[in-house]
Formats: C-alpha cells, sequence, structure tokens
C-alpha cells in the first residue's frame, strides 16, 4: 500500500501512518497549517513537546493545504519559500537532446547538468530539467525562452530533483565500453528507466560546427587509426578501435603536464566520443603562434570524477614544433579550438608528428610563417618617428622661408618702379 499523502503549497508531502503530518521536517518550526476546504480555511492544530510539529488531528490522503511562517517581529504571516534548487522546461521538440537544453540555459549561467526526460519512440517527450552552478541564477531566469523560429520553451523552477537523476549528458559515466543511449520514461511525475535505444541522435559533430536548435546532426564517420595515406608509424596503444581527432589550442606551460585544461564544453565533447564511440587523439596547436606542439591520447577519467575542464592524456609525441609549410597538411589546419577534424587530415597530421623528431628547446623565433608568406615588416621605433618629424619640420620652415624671401623683392621691385 502506498503511503498516504497530502499537498501542502502545492508541494507533495507524505503522512504518517495515522495520517497525520509532521509539518516541521518539510517546513520552518514556527510555521502554521491551514485546511484550504474549509471556507474560510480553518487552522489544523499542531502538538506540542514530544509531538512537536505534528498535527492533532489525521488530515484527508491526497487533501490540499497552506503552510504559512509567522515573522517573529511583526507577526504576519507569509509564505515558506523552500530553496530551489532545479529548472523545469516543457513545450520542448520531441528532437530535443540534453545539448539543446544546455545552449537554451547558458546564457543565463553556468549549468551543471541537464537532461531530457526520453519518451518511448522519440529522444524527448517534451519536458526537461537542468541544474544551475549558482542556485542564485534560477531567479534571473525567463519564464518563456525562445529556442527556434517561433517555437517557445516555458522554464518554472523548483525545490524539487527528479529521481533517479544519475545519467546525464553532461555527467557521463567514466568506461571506455561504448555504451548504448538510455531512455526513460515518466509515470507519475518520476523518471524510470525503460528499454535501451540505439537509434537516438548523437551531440553535435564539432562544437565549431554547430546544428540548427532542435535539429538532429549525423555521427561523424569514424577511421582506425593507422589508415592513413602516409607509412607511419604511431603508438600501438591508440591503433585500436574507431578513433576521432580533435584540435586543441593551449599554452605551451600548460602542455607540461599528463593534465591538460581545456573548455566544459570540449571536455563533454572529447569524453563522450571516448565513452560512446571509440579513441580520442588530441592534437596541441600553440595559442601564441599556431604552431602544432604535438598529439596525445585521451585517458578515461577515474569512476566518480566530475566534470572539472580537466583531461587527462597519454602523450604520443610533443616538442615538435611543426610550422604550416612542414608539411602542406598543416594548410588545412585552419579552425578554432575543439574542432572535430576529417579522419584523413587527422590520421595523416599524426602520422607527420610521430615521424618528426622532438626537440628539447623549441626553436627560435617558433615557427609560424609558412615559405609563401613573409613576415610582416618590424614596427617603427621611436626613434624613427622623431627623425621623421624633424625632416618634416625643415622642409616646411624652409618652404616658407624662400616663399618670404620671393614676396620682399617683389615689393621691393615695384617700390622703385613706382
Amino acid at each position: 500500500m502506498k503511503e498516504p499523502f497530502v499537498f501542502v503549497n502545492g508541494v507533495k508531502v507524505n503522512l504518517l501512518e495515522d495520517c497525520r503530518i509532521a509539518l516541521y521536517k518539510t517546513f520552518p518550526h514556527g510555521s502554521v497549517l491551514y485546511d484550504l476546504s474549509c471556507v474560510p480555511p480553518s487552522l489544523v492544530t499542531l502538538g506540542e513537546g514530544d509531538d512537536n510539529g505534528i498535527s492533532f488531528t489525521k488530515l484527508r490522503p491526497m487533501g490540499h493545504y497552506a503552510a504559512y511562517a509567522r515573522d517573529q517581529h511583526t507577526g504576519t504571516l507569509f509564505v515558506p519559500l523552500k530553496q530551489y534548487v532545479c529548472v523545469y522546461v516543457t513545450n520542448l521538440p520531441f528532437t530535443a537532446t540534453a545539448e539543446l537544453l544546455y545552449r537554451c540555459l547558458e546564457p543565463f549561467g553556468s549549468v551543471k547538468e541537464a537532461d531530457v526526460f526520453r519518451g518511448k519512440d522519440t529522444p524527448c517527450d517534451g519536458r526537461g530539467y537542468a541544474v544551475m552552478s549558482k542556485t542564485e541564477k534560477l531567479a534571473v531566469l525567463p519564464s518563456a525562452i525562445q529556442i527556434q523560429n517561433k517555437h517557445f520553451v516555458y522554464v518554472e523552477i523548483s525545490d524539487c530533483l527528479p529521481p533517479q537523476t544519475k545519467h546525464f549528458l553532461y555527467h557521463t559515466p567514466n568506461t571506455t565500453t561504448p555504451l548504448p543511449r538510455r531512455a526513460h520514461n515518466v509515470t507519475n511525475g518520476s523518471r524510470e528507466s525503460s528499454v535501451l535505444l540505439t537509434n537516438l541522435p548523437q551531440p553535435r559533430s564539432s562544437i565549431t560546427r554547430l546544428t540548427k536548435m532542435g535539429a538532429v546532426p549525423p555521427a561523424p564517420a569514424a577511421l582506425p587509426i593507422g589508415t592513413s595515406g602516409s607509412k607511419g608509424g604511431r603508438d600501438s596503444n591508440a591503433t585500436s578501435g574507431e578513433t576521432y581527432f580533435y584540435t586543441v589550442y593551449a599554452n605551451e606551460r600548460d602542455l607540461q603536464e599528463q593534465t591538460i585544461r581545456t573548455t566544459p564544453i570540449n571536455e563533454v565533447e572529447f569524453y563522450y566520443s571516448l565513452e560512446n564511440r571509440g579513441n580520442v587523439i588530441l592534437i596541441f596547436l600553440l595559442q601564441e603562434s599556431g604552431t602544432v606542439y604535438g598529439c596525445a591520447r585521451l585517458v578515461p577519467k577515474r569512476e566518480g570524477t566530475m566534470r572539472d575542464g580537466l583531461c587527462s592524456v597519454d602523450w604520443l609525441r610533443r616538442g615538435v614544433y611543426l610550422s604550416e609549410d612542414r608539411p602542406p597538411i598543416l594548410t588545412e589546419l585552419n579552425c578554432r579550438d575543439g574542432t572535430l577534424l576529417k579522419n584523413n587530415v587527422g590520421g595523416r597530421i599524426v602520422d607527420v608528428l610521430m615521424e618528426s623528431p622532438s626537440l628539447d628547446y623549441p626553436p627560435e623565433p617558433l615557427p609560424r610563417y609558412g615559405a609563401d608568406r613573409s613576415p610582416p615588416p618590424p614596427p617603427v621605433s621611436s626613434l624613427g618617428l622623431a627623425s621623421l618629424s624633424l625632416a618634416l619640420y625643415l622642409s616646411v620652415s624652409l618652404f616658407f622661408f624662400f616663399y618670404r624671401s620671393e614676396l620682399n623683392c617683389s615689393l621691393a621691385c615695384v617700390s622703385v618702379s613706382a
């Protein structure tokens, strides 16, 4: 038999076995309870001592009641508000994903967790929820947000998290075994796991090539590492399974450890590919010059590790400092941070890196400009500007001096003739 419950201020509260309510377990001490079925609403008497906060009389199961807190200074009653912890979003498209919900709420603050409720035959049943990194950001969320041409979703903050919130697209389990996406059915407000669906849409293939909000982007094709055109070999640890190549920009001083810091969205993209698709190879470029520094294999995180913007890597080759004119394939690296490269491009670049020697010290200066581009002219020094200004001043002074001399001679000739 299910536990009896009532609704207090619209919140479901379980009753005791004898259908009485322990009000102070849910609401602040000193709160009072009113029965809304009476006109006017009648006060429900609460006990004291050992039964402090427990009602004297039984309550009607599934009835509606109102709880109010009393101000200690003025004695006025007000509705006690519990601490809001998450936000629920409704009217989502049936093709919506957790990524869409994340991008929808990200302009209003950092999103800690986001997910959608799966339907039986669709990726989303029209509802989702999110947890913000800072709870005060919940107060600035609007009640309606436009996500497509004229499609609006409706936002409502809540103080209750949905049960069984263990699987998030942005909090995925750390394992290298490819796992199918899970679907969830919603029954009486609860979230129960159902059958495993393998035909659900995958997240975007690259953070720089964003798809239209609500659209289903295709999953990128995979390439087993080592199938590129060149004959160079690579580390045997990264030669099994499907491999995806991403570009990462970083400072050289940050590339000396086995842990690399990146953006949270890049971290989600990298580890989702690692856990659900195959191996991930990161190609590192220096932010200062765009020079290719090296490549590394992404290592799975330890079980239970939270998303913190850090990626553990196993270096395949570093300290290469490849310029854009060697080899020509590097000219195709005109991309942003976190870009998923084409399979043939990523494979050839890794082959070249593995064939190139590692340098103990970076070349001076770092290679930045290709053979067909000359470096920009050096900036004009302050001494050169001073010399140019002096020359211009002397030229103007001499011009006015000779012009005045000619004018005086002309006036003298006119006066003599007169």
